[in-house]
């Protein structure tokens, strides 16, 4: 894909604060997997990975094992997105079908790829005249198209998921729900210097990524802490994210822990 494409120019802006991110366009050497096809219930690649997860963290259950699984690349997928927004106020193809996943030898995803050069910008975008652009009227316009390609993009993966693995859906999305606020909190402060807890509360709320069917109870949020004049914004989480499964210790976010204790871990951060 030529190096100055529109989409190339974001990716290599998104890759110099997130360069471990390993973002590109089109696919080069390696064991790059689709990922309409690696959730396909005849999918040569989901036994391998299931296995290995219930191996690594000790369970056969499959709405654990399928969480676990999801959580491994959507960080990924999610990253890409919002840090294209932030950063160059366009929207990626999110077709579960335009995205592929780098596989390693130990069954771990360490690299996403976009496989079409289509996205959706603003009117003064510079690359508006392109072909492969789509343009929408305002910047509301645009925040819908984000939250609308994420919801589809994760109905297609999860309902894959659902099939492949005999799994509920609920606890997948509330995965969803954590890792959009999660890296709100992360990529908003890092792309943007002056970005206050207010900008970014706010985005969290305008961002409808899952189903509120799904959403029966409340939404993932944020909390703050303060000490000494500082204030950070953290994660209210929906899920846990099982990792305690593999080492023991719960993490700083963890809904398993209670309010004192996840200020406390904030604190000890500031």
């Amino acid at each position: 894909m030529n190096s100055t494409h529109p989409i190339s120019t974001t990716i290599n802006r998104i890759a110099q604060p997130l360069g471990y991110l390993n973002l590109q366009l089109g696919i080069d050497e390696g064991h790059w997997v689709n990922l309409t096809d690696l959730f396909h219930p005849n999918s040569a690649h989901l036994p391998a990975l299931s296995k290995d997860i219930s191996q690594k963290f000790g369970t056969k259950a499959r709405n654990t094992v399928a969480s676990i699984l999801l959580q491994s690349f959507h960080w990924r997928v999610m990253t890409a997105a919002i840090a294209a927004y932030i950063l160059d106020q366009r929207v990626i193809d999110l077709q579960p079908e335009q995205v592929s996943l780098r596989l390693s030898n130990t069954h771990e995803f360490d690299a996403i790829a976009l496989r079409s050069p289509l996205f959706t910008a603003l009117p003064n975008d510079p690359a508006a005249q392109s072909a492969d652009a789509t343009i929408v009227p305002n910047a509301a316009a645009l925040q819908d198209v984000l939250g609308e390609a994420l919801q589809q993009h994760f109905t297609t993966v999860i309902g894959a998921l659902t099939v492949s693995l005999g799994c509920k859906p609920r606890g997948l999305w509330l995965n969803v729900a954590d890792s959009l606020v999660g890296t709100l909190i992360y990529l908003q402060p890092l792309l943007n210097e002056n970005c206050e807890v207010e900008k970014i509360s706010q985005m969290i709320g305008q961002i409808n990524c899952v189903p509120k069917k799904w959403l029966i109870s409340k939404r993932s949020g944020l909390l703050t802490v303060e000490s000494n004049g500082q204030r950070k914004p953290y994660l209210d989480r929906l899920t846990c994210c099982q990792y305690y499964r593999r080492s023991n210790i719960y993490c700083g976010t963890c809904p398993r822990l209670s309010y004192e204790e996840r200020q406390q871990n904030q604190l000890a951060h500031l």
